[in-house]
């Protein structure tokens, strides 16, 4: 969040939704506007004690740098009142202070995105000795329980407690969006007898009139899918993780959905120029969205990096690394930055208007793996797979690990959309259904083998979660006839295509 955003924040608290934490800035019977006025109402004595101490985001892990600090009469708000504004490691120092009993707390608007009050301490200073008192935003753990309740018998196999949330803002004005739904979803996979069954737990929610959103019990790993839809503007399909605290601050901003939709890879590049082009003049107007891609280690431009957006227009970084992405649609959208020879990365970004430069920074194998030492002494191929002699004959399609290797794609199914043969037929639940090219030109959904293990269709989010490219071997595409006997199922099965995926 930038600190323009902070600022355009409204001051909106949904107590209701967080009465274990419900004291604040009520209670200190002062808000962050009057304290100036107050603090000149009451001098400061020539002497007394000193309250100091660190305020700390607890759901970041780092100091809340810019903290508005008050110290308050807890018998009267008018008889005392102190501010201090923390500094860029969070702490305040709050002088002469007299004997008596106190609240102490502070505003941000941190606290705001997140909708809640911070708690209060007490604070007792007696015969002027200083006071040490630290105060910072509830930790991950207690924001779950006070947003979610204690975790129940778990609904899916993933539950995991954790919880997301935050506010749905309109992207070209950035007012709550009310009422908006927020949807995550996110594959589920079971290796039984009858091989992998499948299924997408999905939860919906609806925003409040003031646009905050809790989403309870997502899973811990994996990726999963969220997306906020109001009054017929939307974000992207949004792909994150959670991260360790089992606890997400994320707003979404939504926008107008994009028109433009690319040519097929195979198709005809003065074909493919022209339906771009006009995708292009019909597309909603947005804004320009810019950034600089760097190295990880050194922070050194990567010349002709790759930068698009998910399903969208793409450009390349110039010799410092620098890029420009016109007329992109408002709101939050997927943006991919890949680049030879290192790992590629795929991140939300809020297109709004004053949105800083993005940075990116890409890692390579060597930055992020340590040295490793292999001794073996059996066969390579522990699978006995016959993937070398199949290969040899030349029958179908085969991905290797060399191939994985120079084309570093984010997720496997990337390595599919490469074959010609292969396409990714996204379907109104959102999943990508992997289909087939048959032998007299139909397409049908291919048969997949795991292992040598037949395990039926695989949508492209069960290959993703089942499978990292680093962790396959190789790949098998056949399409009718050419089809092996090790994997055609007879009359019970399909003779359209099979996809045999073999681990390392």
């Amino acid at each position: 969040m930038t600190g323009r955003e902070e600022q355009r924040l409204p001051p909106i608290i949904p107590r209701r939704m967080l009465r274990a934490l419900r004291v604040g800035a009520t209670a200190l019977g002062i808000t962050a506007a009057a304290h100036q006025q107050l603090a000149a109402q009451n001098a400061a004595p020539a002497s007394g004690a000193t309250v100091s101490g660190t305020v700390r985001d607890s759901v970041a892990n780092q100091p809340l740098a810019q903290a508005i600090v008050q110290l308050v009469s807890a018998r009267d708000p008018a008889l005392f009142s102190r501010t201090a504004n923390a500094d860029s490691s969070g702490h305040f120092s709050i002088g002469a202070v007299p004997d008596g009993q106190y609240k102490l707390g502070f505003f941000h608007p941190m606290l705001d995105s997140l909708g809640i009050e911070a708690p209060l301490r007490d604070v007792f200073v007696d015969q002027s000795r200083a006071v040490r008192a630290d105060l910072g935003i509830p930790s991950p753990a207690t924001l779950r329980r006070a947003f979610c309740g204690r975790p129940n018998t778990a609904r899916t196999a993933t539950d995991s407690g954790a919880a997301v949330v935050g506010f749905v803002r309109d992207g070209r004005t950035l007012n709550p969006a009310g009422n908006a739904s927020v949807s995550a979803q996110w594959s589920e996979l079971t290796l039984s007898g009858r091989g992998v069954e499948r299924r997408m737990p999905r939860h919906v929610v609806k925003a409040t009139p003031e646009g905050w959103f809790v989403l309870c019990d997502v899973p811990s790993n994996g990726p999963i899918e969220f997306r906020a839809a109001w009054q017929g503007d939307s974000t992207d399909r949004l792909e994150m993780t959670m991260p360790k605290s089992l606890f997400m601050r994320r707003d979404l901003y939504v926008g107008p959905s994009r028109p433009y939709v690319r040519a097929a890879a195979n198709t005809d590049s003065v074909q493919r120029a022209e339906r771009e082009r006009r995708a292009s003049e019909s597309a909603v107007p947005g804004l320009r969205l810019t950034g600089v891609v760097l190295t990880a280690e050194g922070g050194l431009p990567v010349a002709g990096a790759e930068i698009k957006l998910v399903d969208g227009l793409e450009v390349r970084a110039n010799a410092r690394g620098e890029w420009v992405l016109p007329n992109v649609p408002v709101g939050t959208r997927m943006l991919e930055t890949r680049a030879v020879g290192y790992y590629p990365t795929r991140r939300a970004v809020d297109v709004v208007e004053g949105r800083a430069p993005i940075r990116v920074e890409l890692a390579t194998l060597k930055s992020v793996l340590d040295t490793v030492k292999i001794r073996a002494t059996r066969d390579a191929d522990r699978h006995k797979s016959g993937f070398e002699d199949r290969r040899r004959q030349g029958y179908g399609k085969f991905v290797t690990t060399a191939d994985i290797e120079r084309r570093k794609p984010f997720v496997l199914s990337d390595m599919l959309k490469m074959q010609p043969s292969v396409q990714l037929e996204r379907g109104t639940d959102g999943s990508q259904t992997i289909t087939i090219r048959g032998p007299i030109g139909d397409r049908c959904i291919a048969d997949f083998y795991l292992d040598g293990m037949f395990v039926g269709n695989l949508a492209a989010e069960d290959l993703d979660n089942y499978f990292t490219p680093q962790s396959i071997r190789g790949m098998e595409i056949y399409a009718g006839a050419a089809v092996p006997g090790q994997f055609n199922r007879g009359l019970g099965g399909t003779a359209c295509g099979v996809i045999a995926v073999w681990s390392k």
